[in-house]
């Protein structure tokens, strides 16, 4: 039986138990990362929150920034790729250039 998570001292996390954790592929440990949800992707944050630990703040522009940890592996790289145009990485910078990169990868794949 998985114990109850505990909130970190700085209140953020989106890592979630054991249990979920077994169908990671190839987890890469834990990092600090910060995604920008456009308006139309907000909504699924806000029914299906990723734990019970994360922050979520409405932007002006309507779009949600999410802050916490996450548990990395290939599953959660799947899932953020899973939003295509509706997310952006905004932290770590390796993430964000990853994805610049697949983004630039698409666009050149269209001939635009």
């Amino acid at each position: 039986m998985n114990a109850p998570l505990a909130a970190p001292a700085n209140g953020l996390r989106l890592a979630v138990g054991r249990r979920e954790r077994q169908f990671d592929y190839f987890p890469q440990g834990e990092i600090c990362l910060v995604l920008r949800f456009t308006n139309a992707a907000r909504n699924f944050l806000l029914e299906t929150p990723l734990s019970s630990y994360q922050k979520i703040e409405q932007q002006p522009d309507g779009s949600t920034m999410v802050t916490g940890t996450v548990t990395f592996s290939e599953r959660f790289r799947w899932w953020l790729r899973a939003f295509g145009p509706y997310v952006e990485v905004i932290e770590p910078a390796a993430l964000r250039d990853e994805f610049v990169e697949e983004a630039r990868a698409a666009y050149e794949l269209y001939g635009l």
